[in-house]
């Protein structure tokens, strides 16, 4: 199978290749990784980078794949990504689009590499919540994605930690949605319309991530997702609970709260850190940060 998808992906791609390109290629778990650079290592250890992210989303959101293979495209910049689209998919990408994936095909195609896999991530988040979720709701789907992109992925739990996504929140705090048109928007919302509605789309895209975050901190995020799940899943033996409803009772307080919390907990978030004072400062061991994998997308 590898093989025929391999010669597949070539008869596709030549036409706005060299007739003499090689894609680099390795399978890990059951990722057909195929790297724009022309090395199986690299798409080894990409695939090795995106392999512990399938393992905490099944562990963590109960979250599933077909057992066929995920073909995995990982390029290393954003013109690749639309040449990529239109050869392997015809598809034209809105602006601003730096990865996306077919369920039909179980295939992601989005920028990445062996060091920063988080976009991949991302793309692969959309796939898992399809294999056994359907239609989940667009805050929920793109903002847990969103986190996962920029999270850390444990033997334990998934580490959602404060990222680019809440700087840009910070930013575009005045175009953001106010949380029940965050709940209750569609697909729509998320995607620019055009390079003026950038900011905008930024704003959404910003504004699901960090509520997620929000969720978790609050420890209610698995429980939420939960519930939503199996009330979709249950739609036709029982009534449909307003989502609305779900948070307020996961966190316990009216949704009118929830939103006003939510708008301290992140200005608290945003807030410097205290320096410490010069003599500290200058008997203080040097640190080291390690900082986790950036995704674009």
């Amino acid at each position: 199978m590898a093989d025929l998808a391999l010669n597949h992906s070539y008869d596709l791609l030549r036409p706005i290749r060299s007739q003499h390109f090689q894609l680099g290629h390795a399978q890990v778990d059951q990722f057909l990784v195929f790297s724009d650079l022309p090395d199986n290592a690299v798409a080894m250890r990409t695939g090795v980078c995106l392999a512990p992210y399938k393992s905490s989303l099944i562990r963590d959101f109960k979250m599933e794949l077909p057992n066929d293979m995920v073909l995995v495209y990982a390029l290393p910049i954003v013109g690749s990504v639309n040449e990529y689209a239109e050869a392997l998919h015809r598809l034209q990408l809105p602006p601003g689009t730096v990865a996306y994936s077919v369920y039909e095909d179980l295939s992601i195609v989005g920028m990445g590499g062996e060091e920063s896999c988080g976009t991949l991530a991302h793309e692969l988040t959309h796939l898992m919540i399809r294999g056994n979720f359907g239609d989940a709701p667009a805050w929920l789907e793109e903002g847990l994605a969103s986190e996962i992109a920029v999270g850390i992925p444990s033997v334990n739990s998934f580490l959602f930690e404060k990222s680019w996504r809440d700087e840009m929140l910070q930013k575009e705090w005045s175009q953001r949605p106010s949380l029940a048109t965050l709940i209750d928007g569609g697909w729509d919302m998320y995607q620019a319309k055009s390079q003026d509605d950038l900011q905008r789309a930024a704003a959404v895209n910003a504004m699901a991530a960090c509520f997620v975050r929000y969720l978790d901190k609050q420890g209610v995020l698995r429980e939420v997702y939960s519930q939503i799940k199996n009330q979709g899943s249950d739609a036709e033996q029982t009534p449909q609970v307003d989502q609305k409803e779900i948070l307020q009772s996961a966190l316990r307080k009216p949704f009118a709260e929830i939103e006003q919390n939510f708008s301290v907990w992140f200005s608290d978030e945003m807030k410097p850190a205290p320096s410490r004072p010069a003599a500290a400062r200058h008997s203080a061991k040097p640190s080291v940060s390690l900082k986790g994998t950036g995704a674009l997308h």
